[in-house]
């Protein structure tokens, strides 16, 4: 490793992957592209093929029905299909990036977590294989999180979720199952590892928000904002009207809920 007083931070994504090289041995080529693909590609299809995936699939129904019975209106969306997503390899590196570089005032010293590298980053990145659920009310999203945590229990894996609310109107709630897998390493022997899967609950409303604001978020993560711009009064920014936006939605969700849970 060189010198702290001498290793430049790198702007963009471009010069992350030749810092990666230069300073922790780490070649993003193609070589790594086509053993990346080969790997997400197998952990989306065992997980496909997975009894707690099947399973989960097989039960929506009845959680349908089961969160009719106590309030009176179904919670599931039945056109609303879950599917399995993987995580390209440019996203990773976005990641990556933004861990090991953007977000990380330590550096050049590592983050406190420790360096995310294509040597962890299939056991330290809880998105590589991800999937949402979809639900019609607010109050639906810690039911199913309550649903998926019974059926973890079921099967002996860890469950972990999370209510995020930041002041930027961003709420979110994510799930996380570790479920054991065996992968191919770059040599392409057997290796066994523990894969956080991601299941995101959302409500349909803040899934139509997050599509249109799709292109502000992306550009935003790739950007350092000043700790001390105040976006609450810059009303002409984008961040004043997504954020914003954020937040009234949320309100306006968690009156519908209480103004049906009020004519019950």
């Amino acid at each position: 490793m060189k010198d702290k007083n001498v290793v430049e931070r790198p702007n963009d994504e471009r010069e992350f992957k030749n810092w990666l090289k230069s300073e922790l041995g780490f070649e993003i080529n193609n070589q790594y592209a086509y053993y990346y693909e080969t790997v997400v590609q197998k952990l989306k299809k065992d997980f496909e093929e997975s009894a707690f995936w099947k399973e989960l699939l097989n039960n929506l129904p009845e959680i349908n029905d089961k969160y009719r019975v106590n309030k009176g209106v179904y919670l599931l969306i039945p056109t609303n299909t879950p599917t399995i997503l993987s995580k390209s390899l440019d996203s990773l590196v976005n990641k990556a990036y933004r861990k090991n570089i953007l977000n990380n005032d330590q550096f050049p010293d590592p983050p406190r977590s420790g360096w995310i590298t294509p040597e962890n980053w299939f056991r330290n990145t809880n998105d590589i294989i991800r999937t949402s659920l979809t639900v019609k009310y607010l109050d639906g999203v810690a039911f199913i999180i309550s649903e998926l945590e019974e059926l973890s229990f079921q099967y002996g894996y860890d469950f972990d979720s999370s209510f995020e609310a930041r002041e930027e109107g961003y709420y979110a709630a994510h799930s996380g199952i570790k479920i054991p897998f065996s992968i191919p390493d770059m040599q392409f022997s057997p290796e066994d590892i523990t894969l956080n899967i991601e299941i995101q609950v959302t409500t349909q409303i803040q899934e139509i928000i997050k599509t249109l604001l799709h292109k502000h978020y992306e550009e935003n993560r790739r950007v350092i904002i000043p700790e001390d711009y105040k976006w609450q009064w810059d009303y002409q920014s984008p961040e004043f009207t997504s954020n914003y936006l954020g937040h009234i939605i949320h309100y306006v969700e968690g009156m519908i809920v209480e103004i049906r849970d009020r004519e019950e």
